[in-house]
């Protein structure tokens, strides 16, 4: 049987530039501010991964992928980063944070509370019926 080289598996890259995406990329943000009449510069459209996507012709899914290469990694963290600050401010300023903050979730942010439970063996058994009592009447149940 004849020895057989490995080739590259899938599509090739769309890119093989990291600067070709970089300016791609610095256009994609640019184009989400406007200057109006008296020169002054309002972002107008929120920062996204989907419309990153779009500008720079990938899929979501792509996009990740390009990340996990050496060349791109840096350009495709950084551009991540700034749609992900922007729903962090959203989150914390805007009008509809429930949107932004499932948006965070997608970006790996977590809605969990912990609890030790070393500190439920301090309480006797009465004062852990009160407490679960008092969570319960406070909706603070799975």
């Amino acid at each position: 049987m004849a020895a057989t080289s490995l080739q590259p598996v899938g599509r090739p890259l769309k890119y093989q530039d990291p600067e070709e995406l970089q300016v791609l990329i610095d256009n994609y943000f640019e184009s989400c501010w406007t200057i109006d009449q008296d020169g002054m510069k309002t972002q107008t459209i929120p920062y996204t991964v989907t419309g990153l996507g779009l500008a720079i012709g990938l899929s979501r899914k792509q996009i990740i992928e390009y990340s996990d290469k050496d060349k791109f990694r840096n350009s495709i963290k950084e551009a991540r980063q700034r749609c992900e600050q922007y729903a962090e401010t959203m989150a914390l300023t805007g009008r509809n944070q429930a949107g932004a903050i499932f948006i965070l979730k997608n970006y790996g942010w977590k809605d969990i509370q912990q609890l030790d439970v070393n500190d439920i063996t301090e309480y006797t058994d009465e004062e852990l019926r009160r407490r679960a009592n008092r969570l319960i009447a406070a909706g603070e149940t799975d």
